[in-house]
């Protein structure tokens, strides 16, 4: 099985149909059912959960989860749940606005991979990172770290995890909701 978080659109929804067209069994994970009913319709090797990966709450209603489905091994781990806004300069933001930020796009991929390590043995963990990760852009500090982050994260997991394959991709510019954003 594959668990995708930020599963019902964007990058989510086309890694989802991608493996499910290679008949992998897949759960889609995010905090908008609607979506994620959508994306589901798709194929029946695509499940879903309503669940907010930004927090604690959240990651242990995803391992519980697949506890209750009796999914002893994962074969990956994508962590695509992102957000981008607040954009704002650096000099406004408040502290609640950045902590959120640094709860989905940095904390949930280390603390859910920390959670599933064991049904991991052997598996693949990819994070979708961002060109802003290596280049700044006005007003989107809080992103721009987090990426940054999360790749300085990705090379740490692997050097400590020789059993499992961590990645961090830069997908580029993608027509998907956040570019609207």
């Amino acid at each position: 099985m594959f668990v995708i978080t930020g599963g019902g659109s964007g990058i989510g929804r086309a890694l989802a149909y991608a493996l499910a067209v290679r008949q992998k069994q897949i759960l889609i994970v995010g905090r908008r059912e609607e979506t994620l009913v959508e994306t589901a319709a798709y194929s029946p090797q695509i499940s879903y959960l309503v669940a907010d990966v930004s927090t604690s709450k959240g990651r242990r209603e995803i391992v519980a989860h697949i506890e209750q489905i009796e999914v002893n091994a994962l074969e990956g781990l994508i962590h695509n749940a992102g957000v981008i806004e607040p954009i704002m300069p650096v000099a406004t933001i408040d502290e609640a606005s950045w902590q959120q930020v640094l709860a989905t796009n940095l904390n949930a991929p280390l603390f859910l991979t920390q959670m599933l390590l064991a049904k991991l043995e052997q598996g693949r963990v990819l994070h979708i990172g961002s060109g802003a990760a290596h280049f700044p852009v006005a007003g989107w500090a809080a992103y721009c770290v987090s990426k940054a982050a999360l790749a300085m994260l990705t090379r740490c997991l692997q050097l400590e995890n020789q059993n499992l394959a961590f990645a961090s991709v830069m997908p580029g510019i993608i027509d998907t909701d956040m570019q609207t954003t």
